[in-house]
């Protein structure tokens, strides 16, 4: 029975619930919005609401279950035909035979999930690779292909495609989009009916999926890390105690996807500017130990020169930081601290994010990355600085908030030492995001968000020359906007029903034009060469929308991410605009 269709109180025995009939069965709160709740959208389900007995018998409640769980059947085989991602027989419907449906067989793709193993489960170790590599010859021989155990296969494939861990001709990017649908049409069985360690790995795989896809993905990831969470509770990891009960390899790995959830969730919470889900007073496991393989990475440099560095244990310390950040600066009970109190933590934090900066070998700093190998564990390690970059802005924007001056090209007061220091991390975001591929969808969209706010720092830094006075790195600092301006283009060109990316490409597009007046003018008013009139400049401004940073704020509230300059342009558009022609 629909949610808009029915009355289930006024029919004789049957109890009224406000759960759907999703979140009913996965014991999730409904938040019952209509014409359908969030869950339901999330998982492409439809939105059923089926009464149910207050005080029924065993035989009710197991029809019940079987009568929802066939509505969730139908509906996600609806929703992937619909969505042209899947494979179909002849007669038009899901192809679901064999662990890799439409897809090329499971012994030509075999070496595609050795590459996953050898080159990103070894970074990010979410799967056991002795453990799965045993299941998966079982359920081969057998032909007891579980759900489970099919959506471990695509979702594994999917990861190798896109973070490009595999040169086998076997599958091709073209593949991903069915991997990720054979996979998605399995989320409602195997969270419903699994409750085990695979149905949690690859739930924290596809929210690893989800943080690469641009538009929504953020908030598909959000939603299934919700629910991995959850399951990761149930099966006790966050609990030292439990984890002592197992033996010596299945309480390492459960250990190790305990931190996977960890730091997928901190990493989540900070892009949305959300409180993280898995509270660091809610746990006792320790830091799995440096192992080749899980984690640990030779690096090679261009001389030749072996480094190790274990990504894994790295990524788990700057998400440790990440929850600092949030519950000592950017809490409820944050904001009400003192500003002296505040600034004391600000400090000690920020020589934090310099510590673990400092345990990165100097042969793996960002300008010698180019001629590094391998490459994805690189790309990983690109990534980590990116949020390092970001988690220094945020830090330093928690006790220095920008005032808005008089000036109409300036809308901040004179920089301060730590704005100096700002700039300086927005320099070297923008110097590295050129090392990150177009088409590297792992990563490209995961950073891009540091990047633009990178780039509006530089933007700014430029509209304030004439209270600074420092106007040596201008030159430099001009052509990395133009690349991130370009970067824009290219994603508007490409989406270009993509509202947000359009309304951050035409608001930079402005500002830039008039940081490169506010530029000129001030090298008008100095001894030394003069630039040419910029009377051009202003004209081209003047035919711009004028609404720089109020655009600014509707695209950042809009979008899924929500960056530290949010904040800043707001108090720009709040005081009129600071953009007076």
């Amino acid at each position: 029975m629909s949610r808009a269709t029915g009355k289930p109180g006024a029919v004789h025995g049957l109890e009224k619930r406000k759960a759907c009939d999703l979140c009913h069965i996965k014991k999730i709160r409904c938040d019952a919005k209509k014409p359908i709740c969030s869950h339901c959208v999330v998982y492409g389900a439809q939105c059923t609401y089926t009464p149910h007995i207050k005080k029924r018998r065993k035989e009710v409640q197991i029809q019940t279950n079987v009568v929802i769980s066939s509505n969730l059947k139908e509906v996600a085989l609806r929703e992937s035909t619909s969505h042209g991602l899947s494979s179909s027989n002849s007669d038009g419907t899901l192809s679901t035979d064999g662990l890799t449906a439409g897809l090329p067989p499971l012994g030509d793709v075999r070496p595609v999930i050795r590459d996953y193993f050898d080159n990103l489960n070894s970074i990010t170790p979410i799967f056991d690779r002795n453990t799965f590599m045993r299941m998966l010859d079982e359920s081969n021989r057998s032909n007891n292909q579980s759900p489970v155990v099919r959506a471990a296969v695509n979702v594994i494939l999917a990861l190798t495609i896109q973070y490009r861990a595999t040169d086998h001709s076997s599958i091709s990017s073209s593949d991903q989009a069915t991997c990720l649908s054979n996979a998605r049409s399995l989320i409602n069985d195997i969270t419903t009916w699994n409750q085990d360690l695979l149905t949690l790995q690859v739930l924290l795989a596809l929210v690893m999926l989800y943080l690469g896809v641009p538009h929504s993905g953020l908030v598909t990831a959000g939603s299934l890390m919700g629910s991995a969470i959850k399951l990761a509770h149930k099966l006790r990891l966050h609990q030292s105690k439990t984890n002592a009960l197992f033996d010596a390899g299945t309480s390492l790995q459960r250990t190790r996807v305990f931190w996977i959830v960890y730091v997928l969730d901190r990493s989540i919470s900070s892009r949305t500017c959300d409180p993280p889900l898995q509270q660091e007073t809610d746990h006792n496991v320790a830091i799995p130990s440096s192992m080749e393989g899980s984690g640990l990475v030779r690096f090679t440099t261009e001389c030749g020169a072996e480094i190790c560095l274990d990504l894994f244990q790295s990524w788990i310390r700057l998400a440790r930081i990440q929850g600092i950040i949030y519950e000592q600066l950017y809490s409820v009970r944050a904001e009400a601290q003192p500003a002296d109190t505040k600034q004391g933590k600000s400090e000690g934090i920020y020589k934090m994010l310099k510590e673990w900066l400092a345990t990165i070998p100097e042969e793996l700093c960002p300008d010698k990355l180019a001629a590094v190998t391998p490459k994805p564990a690189v790309r990983q390690l690109v990534a980590l600085y990116f949020t390092l970059v970001d988690y220094s802005q945020r830090v330093i924007a928690s006790t220095d908030t920008p005032s808005i001056s008089n000036s109409a090209l300036c809308p901040f007061t004179k920089p301060s030492s730590s704005w100096k220091e700002v700039v300086g991390s927005a320099r070297e975001c923008a110097r590295l995001f050129p090392t990150v591929e177009w088409d590297d969808s792992g990563i490209i969209w995961s950073v891009a968000c540091t990047y633009v706010s990178a780039t509006l720092v530089l933007i700014a830094n430029t509209l304030t020359v004439s209270e600074h006075e420092c106007d040596a790195d201008a030159d430099a600092d001009a052509q990395l906007i133009a690349e991130a301006l370009a970067f824009l283009a290219r994603g508007f060109a490409e989406a270009p029903n993509w509202t947000t990316i359009q309304k951050l490409h035409a608001a930079c597009v402005e500002l830039s034009c008039r940081a490169r007046i506010a530029r000129a003018k001030f090298t008008l008013g100095r001894p030394g060469p003069k630039p040419a009139s910029v009377a051009w400049l202003e004209a081209e401004a003047r035919r711009s929308a004028g609404h720089s940073a109020l655009a600014l704020v509707e695209a950042f509230s809009m979008a899924d991410e929500k960056p530290l300059e949010l904040r800043l342009w707001r108090l720009v558009a709040e005081s009129g605009g600071g953009m007076a022609d």
